[in-house]
């Protein structure tokens, strides 16, 4: 998504903890895709940040796309101030794939959390 809306022409910032640490993240996960360091040599129209200078600077729209486990944590440290009078689309994932079993795919660890 924020490589199709810097495509756009929009300006994108991607939220992160820790910017040196995700800039050093380049090999592939287990799903193939790429790093985020890697990623955003690729993107240079994105722009790295913490998360909350993203929303700072990002004051038209947030898009939040993180994984559910960590969906509080982060809001918590962006602050309520911030995050009042902003236009945000939540889409978090609160299912996390690394509960998957070497047999699985990513249907039955869905279907395993629903049945457990």
């Amino acid at each position: 998504m924020s490589k199709k809306l810097a495509e756009l022409g929009h300006q994108v910032y991607m939220g992160t903890r820790d910017v040196g640490q995700s800039l050093k993240r380049k090999d592939p996960d287990s799903w193939g895709t790429p790093g985020i360091g890697s990623w955003i040599q690729e993107n240079p129209k994105v722009e790295l940040t913490s998360f909350k200078t993203a929303v700072e600077k990002g004051r038209d729209l947030l898009v939040f796309a993180i994984q559910g486990m960590a969906a509080m944590e982060t809001l918590s440290s962006i602050g309520e101030e911030l995050l009042n009078d902003r236009v945000m689309i939540d889409i978090s994932n609160p299912v996390s794939y690394t509960h998957l079993r070497a047999h699985e795919t990513v249907l039955d660890l869905v279907c395993r959390l629903l049945l457990e």
